[in-house]
């Protein structure tokens, strides 16, 4: 499945560009939870989250193999983490300057994206929320999208 590699390769970024840093904890839809825990539960460790989902590929037309794939990321930072709201900017400023590369430099799309089904071409970036907080789940959530172009690898 591409979107499953994708989200794999789009999990590795985020993970290398967020190090070090301790308490963060990088999720995929498509992965599966370890034995005994419930999947998309969360505990009071988890303080910091970055959720991604990739969707299923758009083709361009028929019998063309190259298609655009959605991507989300979602940021929550519990407020007990970030009282001030300073591990948002801290958290998400390697993230912005990794999407800011991916939408300027396609050599960075093909190290970074491109998986044995897929060859990544090009990024862009859609958008996201502003900084929002829920005082239900007394958590700080930031909400980032972006396309990837490409086409089937052979």
């Amino acid at each position: 499945m591409i979107d499953r590699a994708i989200e794999e390769k789009v999990v590795a970024a985020l993970a290398a560009a967020l190090l070090p840093r301790n308490g963060v904890k990088i999720v995929g839809a498509y992965e599966a939870a370890e034995a005994g825990e419930v999947k998309g539960e969360e505990k009071p460790e988890d303080g910091v989250v970055v959720a991604v989902a990739v969707g299923a590929p758009a083709w361009d037309t028929y019998l063309v193999p190259s298609c655009s794939v959605p991507v989300a990321l979602a940021l929550t930072v519990r407020r007990e983490v970030a009282p001030t709201g300073d591990a948002l900017e801290e958290l998400m400023t390697p993230i912005a300057n990794l999407l800011i590369e991916l939408q300027r430099d396609a050599t960075a799309v093909d190290r970074l994206l491109t998986c044995e089904e897929f060859q990544a071409d090009g990024v862009r970036v859609d958008g996201g929320t502003p900084p929002r907080f829920a005082r239900a789940t007394n958590v700080w959530t930031i909400e980032r999208t972006f396309t990837v172009r490409g086409v089937l690898n052979n």
